[in-house]
């Protein structure tokens, strides 16, 4: 069995992961600054420590002795108060490069998170990871950064680093206050509490969305994986479904009749996100196997129970 260091053990899917890697029997050692996350509990043996990727000896000592890391703590530039990054890129360019940079000095492999956000607005059917980045927001360049700093650590002779562009991740223990929460629930807790569900533009926008429960099982395969290099995969399930289908499958799962908002003069953000599953199922041997009406029944049988 292996020592893993987890970032962002506490968060959404961090919490899967380390439910996923306990169950296989591996030694887990968390890094998270609660910044997103209420609580530090966890299942017994985990050995958890609060602090932050951003500072480099927090870092380093949580590496220290572990197998390989996995990456998933939030950005710890997008934390700062926006008043305060006046150059974001740099900041985002610097803070990966030293921590692919402290992995490489101790030999430890990574996977880390990166998102479909690096994609921004294609006019393509399914996103293929070849295309050429356009991230439109702070988000997808601070993975895109991730991503290039992954890339050259590994070509100065630094250890595997895999990078999974996860796209839309919803299901069971996602908080709505967190800046990277799906819609999915979001339109959840507004359904559930009675309010109006705000939709901008048509509602016909498409996204591609992945349960938790999924994207952590690919998380853990990268993991251990006999993959070489610096490839980044998709991590999806290559079906599109639309914000306005999202509400229908809610109001099914709940019994409950939403109050659509639509606001078509509102920017709809990006008009299709949907990714090319073909390279996670080739390099890793990973399909998403929960289809989306039983990810919802799932969530929303938690948030129920837990508004009860």
């Amino acid at each position: 069995m292996a020592e893993v260091l987890v970032t962002g053990g506490c968060g959404f899917i961090g919490r899967a992961v380390v439910h996923q890697l306990v169950s296989a029997g591996h030694e887990i050692r968390i890094l998270d600054n609660l910044h997103y996350s209420a609580s530090a509990a966890q299942p017994s043996g985990v050995d958890f420590i609060r602090g932050s990727t951003a500072s480099k000896e927090e870092l380093a000592a949580a590496m220290r002795g572990v197998d390989r890391c996995i990456h998933l703590a939030g950005s710890p530039v997008l934390e700062m108060p926006r008043d305060t990054r006046a150059d974001e890129s740099s900041q985002f360019n610097s803070h990966a490069e030293m921590f692919f940079s402290l992995a490489a000095d101790q030999g430890v492999p990574v996977v880390y998170a990166s998102s479909a956000a690096v994609y921004g607005e294609l006019e393509v059917d399914l996103i293929g990871e070849h295309v050429t980045l356009q991230p439109v927001n702070a988000h997808g360049m601070e993975k895109a950064a991730l991503e290039h700093a992954a890339v050259a650590s590994v070509a100065s002779g630094g250890p595997t680093a895999v990078g999974l562009r996860m796209f839309n991740v919803y299901g069971p223990g996602q908080s709505s206050h967190s800046p990277y929460c799906s819609v999915v629930r979001l339109f959840a807790d507004r359904l559930v509490r009675g309010l109006p569900i705000g939709i901008r533009g048509t509602g016909n926008q498409q996204r591609d969305f992945v349960y938790v429960d999924d994207a952590a099982r690919a998380i853990v395969i990268a993991a251990f994986a006999p993959v070489r290099g610096a490839p980044v995969v998709n991590i999806c399930t290559g079906r599109a479904i639309t914000l306005k289908e999202v509400v229908g499958e809610l109001e099914s799962a709940t019994g409950l009749s939403a109050e659509i908002d639509m606001d078509p003069a509102g920017d709809p953000g990006v008009a299709r996100s949907v990714g090319r599953p073909d390279l996670a199922r080739e390099l890793l041997g990973f399909e998403a196997e929960v289809d989306f009406r039983s990810g919802i029944q799932c969530m929303m049988a938690e948030l129920v129970g837990n508004s009860a």
